[in-house]
């Protein structure tokens, strides 16, 4: 709140700020349990990681581009899912192909302000991918292949600046934003739910 004299004004809260607040739990429930039930720090837990981001990346691909176009932003899915594949290609051999087959179908989200949400979720997540890499080549499983990971964490600081300053700037419905945000994080947490119980069998046969 900034005074000026005797009239108080409010200053609108940032959209990208509103998003990462009406977020929080789904994000962080998320977050547990690919630390946890999945683990993607172990080969099984990894390669079902790899699993469940190629399909939410193919299944949101269409409206990553819409939304990236709107925000002025080369659209990278494509680049991202041809890593996930020649990761996958490496830790799952043959399986790699059934993976790439078995995407759901394509997800298409027609409202601007929706597919900003999805933007959102899919941008913020590549903001831990250097963590996670350094953590994986700092420990047992230094070897696993990383090109997916590496991608991420190539990308410079200004991209995630300029998905904030689109949020924060453009005319978009602040609801519509935070529901799409949200249903993607849900279905990213039933799916990384199934991947954790396909990869704990993995690692008990």
């Amino acid at each position: 709140m900034i005074e000026q004299g005797a009239v108080a004004v409010v200053e609108p809260e940032l959209t990208h700020r509103v998003v990462r607040e009406r977020t929080a739990a789904c994000h962080q429930q998320l977050d547990k349990l690919l630390s946890n039930e999945l683990d993607l720090y172990t080969p099984a837990g990894y390669r079902a990681f790899l699993t469940l981001m190629l399909r939410a990346r193919c299944r949101y691909g269409a409206t990553l581009a819409t939304a990236a176009t709107h925000a002025k932003l080369p659209d990278t899915n494509s680049l991202l899912c041809q890593a996930l594949r020649e990761d996958l290609a490496v830790l799952a051999g043959d399986a790699a192909v059934q993976i790439s087959s078995r995407v759901d179908p394509e997800f298409r989200q027609s409202g601007v302000s929706e597919a900003a949400g999805v933007l959102y979720v899919f941008e913020g997540a590549a903001l831990g991918a250097r963590f996670v890499l350094k953590r994986i080549q700092a420990g047992p499983f230094a070897k696993l292949q990383l090109a997916y990971l590496s991608c991420l964490a190539g990308r410079s600081a200004s991209r995630w600046r300029a998905v904030t300053h689109y949020l924060d700037t453009a005319v978009l419905d602040k609801c519509q934003l935070v529901a799409a945000a949200n249903d993607v994080f849900a279905t990213l947490i039933e799916d990384a739910r199934f991947a954790a119980r396909g990869s704990l069998n993995g690692a008990q046969k």
